[in-house]
């Protein structure tokens, strides 16, 4: 791509109190071989410098835009902030302690340009910890045609999120809702891939430190100020995140009612396959903090009539095994949410 060419990108750099990294973070960004970007640095009122050294970068640099905000609010909404900043046709989010290779940036957007139902394109992310531990993430997959195989072969891999870091066409994501509750990045990424395909490139790769293991998930909800209940069951949340998000998103509306219970149920029973799902706190509880708009006595009503209406229906029309073995899944996929006891 010539560089008069290029199409412009967005780069969101969220950070707070972390002024050595974000200078590494900067760094790399210096270092692209790509020109037409714009780099914004979102700051969570840090204390330790960051101030001084993001408006010195500003005065020097055009690309560099700085933002300040008057209090902390929490690592999910300073994501949010960054993206709403954005009005490029394409868009990235750089953690503050992550760093790129100079190619990373003019790769995916190859790519991107040259297959324009992509919607996310990334690199390999490389994890160091403190310890001198180095391991690779998990590469984003979906690829098929389908919209709901995309989602759901991106919920049964996703492990570490990192694919979180690519380059987005802007117009895909745009509407996809940064939720700050646990797991909004997987639902990020699921719902990415619901809107069209993604894609790594082995080829390039972006760095990120990896300090899991030095953080309680109850520390990290707070540094992200997520209601502190969710600590007690941080699966039950994603498993409540996904399947009212899918039954209740407008996104999601182009399946009939059934279709979509019948998709949200699957994917909890992925979710808790692959993670413990606690029985307390109730999930319904932790809904209520996640959806507070959302009327879940009234669902979750529409939700017992169904399936009351279906066994009647089995009984009555004397359907096939295979019909009642899949209502029986069915409603013990949604007992998993705690629906007043749902059985069968």
């Amino acid at each position: 791509m010539e560089a008069n060419n290029e199409p412009a990108v967005g780069i969101s750099v969220p950070t707070f109190n972390r002024i050595d990294l974000l200078e590494r973070c900067v760094a790399s960004l210096m270092e692209l071989d790509y020109s037409n970007f714009i780099v914004r640095i979102t700051d969570n009122a840090s204390s330790d410098g960051t101030e001084d050294f993001c408006r010195d970068l500003a005065s020097r640099d055009d690309r560099f835009r700085y933002f300040r905000g008057d209090k902390n609010i929490g690592s999910v909404s300073n994501f949010a902030w960054g993206r709403q900043l954005s009005n490029e046709p394409y868009f990235m989010w750089l953690g503050d302690d992550d760093w790129v290779e100079p190619e990373f940036l003019k790769v995916c957007l190859r790519r991107l340009e040259e297959k324009r139902e992509l919607v996310l394109v990334s690199g390999v992310v490389n994890y160091e910890r403190a310890d001198g531990t180095k391991f690779q993430g998990i590469p984003l997959t979906g690829n098929s045609a389908d919209p709901r195989s995309r989602f759901i072969e991106m919920l049964s891999t996703v492990i570490d999120a990192g694919g979180y870091y690519g380059v987005y066409r802007r117009s895909a994501v745009k509407n996809i809702p940064i939720i700050v509750t646990w797991g909004s990045d997987y639902l990020y990424l699921c719902e990415t891939a619901y809107n069209g395909p993604v894609e790594t490139i082995s080829s390039i790769n972006c760095y990120r430190n990896d300090n899991t293991k030095d953080y309680p998930i109850a520390d990290m909800m707070r540094s992200a100020q997520m209601p502190a209940q969710q600590a007690e069951n941080p699966y039950g949340a994603i498993a409540a995140l996904f399947f009212w998000r899918i039954l209740c998103g407008d996104v999601y509306k182009v399946m009939d009612w059934e279709e979509r219970l019948r998709f949200a149920t699957r994917c909890v029973n992925i979710i808790c396959s692959r993670w413990t799902v606690l029985e307390q706190p109730s999930l319904n509880e932790l809904v209520g903090q996640i959806f507070p708009n959302l009327d879940i006595p009234s669902e979750s009503r529409r939700i017992r009539k169904y399936l009351a209406q279906e066994v009647l229906s089995i009984g009555k029309n004397g359907a096939p095994s295979a019909d009642v073995t899949d209502l029986a899944e069915l409603v013990r996929n949604v007992s998993k949410l705690l629906l007043d006891d749902i059985s069968l």
